[in-house]
């Protein structure tokens, strides 16, 4: 990883490099095989999520139901990122990742949990924008300027919902719509 430990890498097991058969918490729907009869018990997916956490949250009731969530070192999945959102980092499936962050977190961990989750949301926003402001100042580039434009307005979006208020009565800021997103470099 060169500048700090897998340990502070949200996605990683230390020292586990994908090369055995293991239980892990979750596995992301691209690659996700559940036998029929338990995803029948199950209900599928819960279709208040789309795009985002439908993932997370099935693997989280297949743990509830009893069983575990193995990762198959022997099978090989191709998937071609970005084909449900056209490959374009854009705000609108920026705001669905909230939008169903919020969602999980006020299922299974409440008000207290969904807005906890949203002070955390906020502080790696703010990490996420500083660092990719200093990247801007070393070189710049329009993919830069584009994701900085995204998490400024993601932030602002962040900043003003009440996750309760928009988990249980779909309220969500319309502020996001003012804010720039499209940055000029003169």
């Amino acid at each position: 990883m060169g500048y700090c430990s897998d340990a502070l890498i949200a996605d990683k097991y230390v020292r586990w490099r994908g090369e055995t058969e293991r239980t892990i918490d979750w596995q992301s729907g691209c690659c996700l095989l559940v036998r029929g009869d338990l995803l029948k018990r199950l209900g599928g997916f819960d279709e208040q999520f789309s795009y985002y956490y439908e993932d997370l949250d099935l693997c989280h009731r297949v743990w509830d139901a009893g069983y575990e969530v193995r990762y198959a070192s022997d099978v090989t999945i191709t998937h071609l990122g970005g084909q449900s959102t056209g490959g374009d980092l854009r705000l609108a499936f920026e705001l669905d990742k909230y939008r169903n962050r919020y969602r999980y977190f006020y299922k299974y961990f409440g008000q207290v949990g969904v807005r906890r989750c949203r002070w955390n949301t906020l502080l790696w926003l703010a990490v996420r924008t500083a660092g990719y402001n200093v990247l801007d100042l070393i070189r710049p580039s329009p993919a830069i300027a584009k994701r900085l434009e995204i998490y400024r307005a993601a932030a602002v979006w962040n900043w003003e919902v009440d996750p309760v208020r928009f988990v249980e009565n779909g309220e969500e800021p319309q502020t996001v719509h003012r804010v720039p997103l499209h940055v000029s470099r003169s």
